[in-house]
């Protein structure tokens, strides 16, 4: 086999690829294509935090207010002041309140520079 006939071969074989219309992409991760890139991520991170705040501070008071009532009407019927339902659900909130205004703060208090 000669030379011309073996890079004719390649040529067929080789895909023929023009180089001014390759694009290179990105690779997402799993996380940028949750939070997104950039100033998108910042906003997006902050939302998660406040959602997931919410959710877990309502869920905690829910099952405290099960718990409370639970032991004072069914266990505790004879002592019915020993456990105050306000102050357990203040004491969740108390909890949740800091990381949510944080997240707040850093949201709307995030200062643009002007160059």
């Amino acid at each position: 086999m000669s030379e011309t006939q073996e890079t004719q071969l390649k040529s067929q074989i080789e895909p023929q690829i023009d180089e001014s219309k390759a694009q290179i992409s990105e690779v997402k991760g799993t996380i940028t294509t949750y939070i997104g890139e950039g100033n998108n991520a910042r906003n997006n991170i902050v939302y998660l935090v406040l959602k997931y705040g919410f959710i877990a501070g309502i869920i905690i008071s829910i099952l405290i207010t099960i718990h409370v009532c639970v032991q004072q009407y069914i266990f505790l019927e004879d002592k019915p002041n020993e456990i105050s339902l306000v102050d357990e659900i203040l004491k969740i909130w108390q909890l949740f309140c800091p990381i949510v205004s944080l997240a707040l703060g850093y949201l709307f208090g995030h200062s643009k520079r002007i160059d």
